[in-house]
């Protein structure tokens, strides 16, 4: 299910701001200090968007009627999209591997979502 990586990061850095700001994506790998100094506010509303879409996304699971999951989409997509072009605009800042990893991953975030909305026509 593609809400549950977000759910997960969402509650990460909401409750856990530095942490998540130092280590995200984790296993040893920081990618968010590449983009300028932690800020605890900031860190709280990107795990809130996270927790949002993952929210949204574990709905659709549940309750998977084509208006519910259809409204999940959406919203997943509203979040996904700007956030994937952010990064798109801003490739030089990560190293090679590590931007190419973190857009293969964005964009997977956009072009799953973009491929269940005629499946979700189907839906009851």
């Amino acid at each position: 299910m593609i809400g549950v990586p977000q759910l997960i990061v969402g509650v990460w850095a909401v409750f856990a701001q530095v942490s998540f700001f130092n280590e995200f994506p984790g296993i040893g790998i920081a990618w968010l200090p590449e983009f300028g100094p932690y800020n605890d506010h900031l860190a709280a509303d990107a795990g809130a968007g996270l927790l949002a879409a993952g929210v949204l996304a574990l709905a659709a699971a549940i309750v998977p009627e084509r208006r519910v999951v259809q409204v999940a989409l959406a919203g997943w997509l509203a979040f996904a999209i700007p956030h994937t072009i952010f990064h798109a605009l801003t490739y030089d800042v990560l190293p090679g591997v590590a931007n190419v990893a973190n857009l293969a991953l964005l964009g997977l975030t956009v072009i799953v979502p973009l491929a269940l909305i005629p499946v979700s026509r189907r839906l009851p």
